[in-house]
């Protein structure tokens, strides 16, 4: 029990997997983006509902599901190419040149050159939250993410309830669209 609420928890066999997030003031949300541990990824990890747009990669050079100056790179082009403003075309999108911020945390792949000199080339200003006040200032962690984590501790209660008692990361994969689906609604970005 931890705060009077129960807490699901299979230390021995945790594996860490991150996803970035981004979302907007109107309570819209760019698509995920997952770095899972491993050097390859399997196809029964796709065999679930989680929408076409979310982007999957691995972690190449540690094989952890943790993120690099690379993926972070991979991450910026797929923020910027899913969530640029503009009118679709025939023979294209048309973009309005218009200035956007994104706000950053300290970590440090979003510090390097390349992350820097991409935002600029795209009219992106990279805003970067100062280090004492991430905590106070990161909506995602205080907000969304909180959301995220008692629903996927709702989704391991009802799983138990119903004789689950093995959690694998092909299960995680399996209801991350339904945590989604609970805790990123327009009402809850908005008011974090």
């Amino acid at each position: 029990m931890l705060g009077g609420r129960l807490v699901f928890t299979f230390p021995s066999i945790s594996t860490s997997l991150t996803t970035i997030e981004a979302i907007n003031a109107e309570g819209g949300r760019a698509p995920s983006f997952m770095i899972l541990p491993g050097q390859v990824l399997l196809v029964k990890y796709f065999d679930n509902d989680i929408p076409n747009d979310v982007t999957f990669t691995t972690n190449e050079e540690t094989g952890s599901g943790f993120s690099s100056d690379m993926i972070a790179l991979d991450w910026l082009e797929h923020w910027e190419e899913a969530t640029r403003p503009g009118i679709k075309m025939r023979r294209g999108i048309i973009h309005s040149g218009e200035y956007r911020i994104l706000v950053i945390d300290g970590h440090g792949s979003y510090l390097i050159k390349e992350f820097i000199d991409y935002c600029w080339d795209h009219k992106v200003v990279p805003f970067l939250l100062p280090v004492h006040l991430i905590y106070i200032l990161q909506p995602l962690d205080i907000g969304i993410f909180r959301l995220m984590k008692a629903q996927h501790q709702n989704i391991l209660a009802e799983q138990v309830r119903f004789g689950g008692c093995e959690y694998s990361r092909t299960d995680f994969l399996d209801v991350y669209n339904e945590i989604c689906i609970r805790s990123m609604k327009k009402y809850s970005i908005i008011h974090i």
